[in-house]
C-alpha cells in the first residue's frame, strides 16, 4: 500500500467508525431469521465474542515489529472499524429492553471504551506525516517508532562491534545524527571494500534513525494527548474482556 494510502486510511476514522456500524448491524438483520430467541442470542454471543477477539489482536500487533503482518495504519483502521461494530452487536445481544442497573453500567464502559479509543485516534491522527515512507508507516505511532530505534541502535552497535577503527572514526561523525542533533549525513568515501560495504548499511540505518529521531519530536504533542484518553480506554477495554470471559464461562458452566 503507498504511503498517500496509509495516509488516507490514518486521516478518514469516521469512515471507518460508519463502515463498523453498518457492518455491526448486518448481525442482527442476519441472526433475527434464525428461529428461536436462544439461537438469536446465541449467534450474537458468538459474533461478539470474535469481534472481541479481533479488536484483542490489535493491541498484540502493537507491539510487535514485524513488517510482513501490515501495517499499523491498516490494523488501526481495522480496529476502529471491528470496535464499533462490536459496540452493536453487544448493544443488541444485550436486550437493552431488559437490563437493570448493572446492564446500563455495562453499557456505559462500552460507550466510554469507544468513545476514549476513537478520541485517542483523532488527536494521533493530528500528528504530522512527513516522515511517511520511514519503517512501513509505523513512524507515526511515537511508542513503535522509539521501540524501532532502539532496534536500529543495537543493530549499529553490532555492526561496529566487528569492525576496525576507521569505521568507527567514521561513525563518530555521525554520533549527533544518532542522537537527533543533526540531520547532516557524512559522506560514504576513504573506506576498504569491506568496510564501505558496512559503511553503506551503517549509513541506511543512522539515515532511518536520524528520520525517526525528527519524526518522534513531530508526533510527540499528538501522542501526548492521545495518551491522555489511551489511559482510559486500555484498563476500561481490559475489564470488559475478562466480564466477557467470565460471561462465557458462566453460560458454559450454568446455560
Amino acid at each position: 500500500m503507498k504511503g498517500h494510502d496509509r495516509a488516507a486510511l490514518h486521516r478518514s476514522p469516521w469512515t471507518f467508525l460508519f463502515l463498523g456500524v453498518a457492518a455491526g448491524a448486518l448481525v442482527p438483520i442476519v441472526a433475527s431469521s434464525l428461529p428461536s430467541e436462544g439461537s438469536r442470542q446465541i449467534a450474537s454471543g458468538i459474533a461478539a465474542l470474535l469481534l472481541v477477539i479481533a479488536n484483542a489482536l490489535y493491541g498484540a500487533r502493537k507491539w510487535l515489529l514485524v513488517s510482513r503482518l501490515g501495517s499499523l495504519h491498516v490494523w488501526m483502521a481495522g480496529h476502529v472499524g471491528l470496535g464499533a461494530a462490536l459496540l452493536v452487536v453487544a448493544l443488541w445481544h444485550a436486550d437493552l429492553s431488559e437490563l437493570g442497573g448493572p446492564g446500563w453500567a455495562l453499557v456505559a464502559l462500552v460507550g466510554l471504551q469507544v468513545l476514549s479509543g476513537f478520541w485517542a485516534l483523532v488527536e494521533l491522527s493530528s500528528a504530522p506525516r512527513r516522515f511517511r515512507p520511514v519503517a512501513s508507516g509505523d513512524v507515526c505511532f511515537p511508542t513503535t517508532a522509539r521501540r524501532r530505534l532502539a532496534l536500529l541502535g543495537d543493530g549499529v552497535e553490532a555492526l561496529l562491534e566487528r569492525r576496525g577503527p576507521a569505521l568507527r572514526a567514521w561513525f563518530e561523525r555521525y554520533r549527533p545524527v544518532l542522537e537527533g542533533r543533526s540531520t547532516e549525513s557524512p559522506p560514504l568515501e576513504g573506506f576498504a571494500p569491506a568496510d564501505a560495504r558496512v559503511a553503506a548499511d551503517l549509513h541506511a540505518r543512522v539515515g532511518r534513525i536520524a528520520l525517526l529521531h525528527a519524526a518522534i519530536a513531530d508526533a510527540l504533542p499528538a501522542e501526548r494527548a492521545a495518551a491522555r484518553w489511551t489511559w482510559i480506554h486500555v484498563p476500561v477495554s481490559v475489564t470488559l474482556v475478562t466480564m466477557v470471559v467470565l460471561h462465557v464461562i458462566g453460560w458454559l458452566v450454568y446455560g
